[in-house]
């Protein structure tokens, strides 16, 4: 097990599943996402770990979003799989949705809502709420995404059911398929 100087066990919930193939590596995706990465310098940020106190060698090397990963082990599975890909949810889902180019984008609504707009090499610095975080990184490709985030999706949709607007979460589909015509009026279930 991965243990830190002070003995203890530890490691990101990202990080773990390459740990168990024998690396302690994350893509820069899933580290921008932690909050205590920079994304300017793709460097681990040191005012963060200084901070929160968090013991240096909890942190996993950062690596390509694409690369060889390892191995699972055989007991997990009942054979090894190769793993060739880490990248952070909302970034795998722009890549998925075909986004590749700065200015594509893509929002994403369940549980929370998520816009990712796609901002090639630079990284964009906005002060009303969106934020930067590293895409991929696949050799000397480095892409970055201007994310922006509501948590409360979910939380409506079971408030709309609690206010009595539906009696059914389900219905919700129905009513929105029976409008012909929204005349330009739309609801963004984000609140916060």
């Amino acid at each position: 097990m991965l243990r830190s100087a002070d003995g203890l066990t530890r490691f990101f919930l990202f990080s773990f599943f390459s740990y168990i193939v024998g690396k302690h590596v994350t893509d820069a995706s899933c580290a921008s996402a932690t909050g205590i990465f920079d994304p300017f310098t793709m460097q681990w940020a040191d005012w963060g770990i200084n901070l929160l106190k968090l013991p240096r060698d909890i942190f996993p090397e950062i690596v390509d979003t694409v690369g060889d990963f390892g191995d699972t082990p055989v007991e997990l599975f009942g054979r090894k799989i190769p793993i060739y890909c880490s990248i952070a949810d909302q970034a795998a889902s722009l890549f998925g949705s075909g986004c590749y180019y700065a200015g594509d984008f893509k929002i994403t609504m369940g549980t929370g809502t998520f816009v990712d707009v796609n901002t090639g090499r630079e990284p964009h610095v906005s002060v009303k709420g969106l934020y930067p975080v590293v895409g991929w990184r696949i050799k000397n490709e480095l892409v970055y995404v201007a994310e922006g985030s509501a948590n409360d999706t979910g939380v409506l949709v079971e408030w709309a059911r609690e206010i009595g607007l539906v009696t059914d979460i389900k219905e919700i589909a129905d009513i929105a398929k029976e409008v012909q015509d929204s005349d330009g009026v739309y609801f963004i279930p984000a609140f916060s």
